[in-house]
């Protein structure tokens, strides 16, 4: 309790009581004097205390209460994990030492320490170690040329992809337009580039392959004129290729180059990456010997040590087997190691014939890739 003493003023006292009873009470005696000082007591313990008092009370009262048990335990629960081996160190490091020597410390202890692993995303496969990849050489070819005595005149690495969708609209056309693009040879090689082609009556699938081949070339720009009347139903188609060599020649032949080359280099890397062999591809290489005769390769190309070749042919040509058993055996290669391609295989049981007993491999385009591959695997097995 508070010293009523100090604060009774008359000031305060005539403030607590009302007017009216101060008038009407006669003056006090020592009785009622303490009674009135009783009741100030009581009255002053309502009001608020001095600010210093206040203060004291305020600051005492936002002391937290102790907390049950529960709590408690929650906070201890809660205290932090403590901490990797590192990072302790890296803190009494810089608390024993001063301070320009704990930054040092500091930054040694974070370098040095441990860094966890790289977190790595739920449902994501592990990524497979990197390989070195494999080499693109053509020094296994040179070697070859050079023990057989032949001088490189040309070589030049396959670079075709332009021309691809052409190459697979002509290919996807076979056989169904095989005559119709007979027709355009015909008339490049002996007509000025002008042809004429009667269509046939034929289903409806055939000749929407033929349709849609007509298209891709004119689109690619194949014709300088293309005239067609009611084909698809039995009509006629005439027209004059494009007077540009390098279209001339790609319609005479060099569309199935492309189509080999383009489709014989994922098969030749894929093998060359699984049996980690360097390989190379050349095109058109032209060779000569010592006694000055000369020859021009459709594809060449090599897988480690091994050396292959293939020639690429439509027509009457294609069936000089004899010639191109001479062509391999003038390149130093191993019959089994060239291949003969063209664009469609009519006679497949004289083709499988010719292959025995040349002993080297022919195919169309259709079965180029299996084929390829078969060579491929038939001379790395002979080792």
């Amino acid at each position: 309790m508070f010293d009523t003493k100090i604060y009774s003023p008359p000031s305060f006292v005539t403030f607590i009581m009302p007017k009216a009873t101060l008038k009407q009470q006669p003056a006090p005696v020592k009785q009622d004097l303490q009674i009135h000082f009783t009741d100030l007591q009581e009255l002053i313990s309502m009001q608020p205390a001095p600010q210093s008092v206040a203060k004291q009370e305020v600051q005492q009262s936002a002391q937290p209460a102790p907390q049950p048990a529960a709590k408690q335990e929650i906070k201890q629960t809660t205290q932090p994990v403590p901490q990797p081996a590192a990072k302790q160190e890296v803190k009494q490091t810089a608390q024993s030492v001063p301070k320009s020597v704990a930054k040092q410390e500091i930054k040694q202890t974070a370098q040095s320490a441990p860094k966890p692993a790289a977190k790595q995303e739920v449902g994501q496969p592990a990524k497979p170690a990197v390989q070195n990849p494999i080499p693109y050489s053509d020094s296994a070819m040179r070697q070859h040329f050079k023990e057989n005595g032949l001088t490189v005149e040309q070589m030049n690495h396959p670079a075709c992809g332009a021309t691809m969708h052409l190459v697979n609209a002509i290919q996807s056309s076979l056989p169904d337009a095989e005559q119709f693009l007979h027709y355009v040879r015909d008339g490049i090689a002996n007509k000025n580039g002008e042809f004429f082609y009667k269509c046939k009556v034929m289903p409806e699938e055939q000749r929407r392959k033929i349709h849609d081949l007509v298209l891709c070339m004119k689109a690619c720009g194949c014709f300088a004129e293309l005239k067609h009347n009611d084909w698809l139903n039995g009509g006629s188609i005439t027209g004059k290729v494009a007077y540009e060599p390098n279209i001339r020649n790609f319609l005479t032949g060099i569309w199935l180059e492309h189509y080999c080359q383009l489709h014989a280099e994922p098969v030749i890397r894929k093998f060359a990456e699984a049996h980690g062999l360097p390989y190379s591809l050349a095109d058109n290489v032209i060779l000569q010997n010592s006694k000055g005769e000369r020859h021009e390769i459709d594809l060449l190309f090599s897988i480690g040590d091994k050396v292959f070749g293939t020639e690429q042919k439509s027509g009457s040509n294609f069936y000089q087997f004899d010639q191109y058993r001479g062509l391999a055996e003038w390149l130093g290669l191993p019959q089994e190691q060239f291949m003969l391609i063209r664009a469609d295989q009519k006679d497949a049981y004289s083709i499988q014939c010719a292959q025995y007993l040349f002993r080297f491999y022919i195919c169309d385009t259709e079965h180029f890739e299996k084929q390829l591959l078969a060579m491929i695997e038939h001379a790395f097995s002979q080792e």
